[in-house]
């Protein structure tokens, strides 16, 4: 996932679990979800930017990603083009059997 999001011009940058477990507990409620986790984990690199490097990914990560990501791309669309026929098979079969049910029900 990280590969994905630095290959897409994303900045991503690693936040050591000291910086997250010195957060106050109590600054962001007692209760904790996804939210309040991006928020504890968020803050200090929004305060000091400069404390925390970006990660950086080689060209043959950038390069894997990026063909992984157009054999995904094919992949799914290739699925969709079954689906619609599959649909349009579907929608054939329909009509013809409420063409022979309308005729046997008069």
């Amino acid at each position: 996932m990280l590969a994905l999001l630095v290959a897409h011009g994303q900045r991503v940058v690693c936040v050591p679990g000291y910086t997250v477990h010195r957060a106050p507990p109590g600054a962001y409620g007692s209760e904790s979800t996804g939210a309040r986790d991006v928020c504890v984990i968020g803050a200090p690199v929004l305060m000091r930017p400069e404390n925390f490097a970006p990660l950086k990914a080689s060209p043959e990560l950038n390069m894997m990603v990026r063909a992984l990501i157009s054999y995904r791309t094919g992949f799914i669309s290739g699925r969709v083009r079954v689906v619609n026929r599959l649909c349009v098979l579907v929608d054939g079969v329909r009509s013809a059997l409420e063409g022979v049910f309308c005729r046997s029900a008069s």
